[in-house]
């Protein structure tokens, strides 16, 4: 009898050790959430994100479209090579929107040579529904928007052959891009257009920045989606992660100082302590 009553709290003790120890661990992921989420609640009630000066990224984009009008020549939109289950490619057709939207604006030709039909499709509605929020549906052409194939190689060759024929002044490079992460640049560079260029691919990115005039790095490439869109959700999630970071650097920073300076000063080693077990998952 006596050695059930001491299992029974045995098991107990372990019990609210372990709750303890998921209330310790649940209350940054808590607090990170609630940073997410509570940006998404002030924009449903109408309590909109109030963005500063026109980002670099945007006034890339109208000095690139205002080139292209004042030489004569068209904008051409590269939206990667992968399909729309990839994010960058959805990031990239959002951005596309606000490309489309300038070049009817200034009355600009935009071509957009795809590599998956899906996107060839999507490219289209919002290439369209872009003209048609300016004003100018009867300057959108259906013929711009066109698929290549899906050989990797194939659709580069293809996209550099319209660059030597049609020349333009601006060209984006937005979404994944893989080995033509050079072929495409030095073929727009060679007929000096202005580039733009963005992905989330780290060993494609050096590419980028030493063949074009501007260069969205990692993550900018879905910063720059939600600041062109102007989607309140977005642009929450976006101001929810920054806080998250910001949270976690801060905690990182903290443990640091708390573990070096621990061995030194007991208080400091509490500390320490006490952020190592938020962090570690058993």
């Amino acid at each position: 009898m006596n050695g059930n009553l001491r299992d029974v709290v045995i098991a107990d003790q372990r019990a609210k050790r372990q709750l303890q120890r998921d209330i310790e661990v649940a209350c940054p992921v808590g607090t990170a959430i609630a940073y997410d989420l509570n940006p998404i609640c002030l924009e449903r009630v109408g309590k909109i994100i109030e963005l500063g000066p026109k980002h670099e990224f945007d006034a890339a984009v109208d000095d690139a479209v205002g080139r292209a009008t004042e030489m004569g020549k068209p904008v051409l939109y590269i939206p990667g090579i992968m399909d729309m289950d990839d994010i960058q490619t959805i990031a990239s057709m959002v951005i596309l929107g606000r490309v489309a939207r300038k070049t009817a604006e200034y009355g600009s030709a935009l071509l957009v040579p795809t590599s998956r039909s899906v996107v060839m499709s999507v490219a289209q509605e919002v290439v369209k529904e872009g003209y048609i929020q300016v004003g100018r549906p009867d300057a959108y052409n259906k013929e711009n928007i066109q698929y290549l194939t899906d050989d990797q190689f194939g659709y580069a060759a293809g996209v550099d052959g319209i660059i030597v024929r049609e020349k333009p002044a601006a060209i984006f490079l937005l979404g994944t891009f893989y080995a033509e992460s050079l072929i495409l640049p030095e073929t727009g560079r060679s007929v000096g257009a202005i580039q733009i260029a963005g992905t989330a691919m780290p060993s494609q990115i050096p590419f980028f920045v030493a063949a074009c005039d501007y260069t969205l790095i990692g993550e900018e490439l879905f910063a720059a989606s939600a600041y062109l869109s102007r989607e309140p959700k977005l642009l929450g999630s976006l101001k929810g992660q920054d806080a998250a970071k910001l949270f976690f650097m801060i905690l990182i920073v903290v443990g640091v100082i708390s573990a070096t300076i621990g061995d030194f000063w007991s208080p400091l080693k509490s500390v320490a302590e006490f952020l190592r077990r938020l962090v570690t998952v058993n």
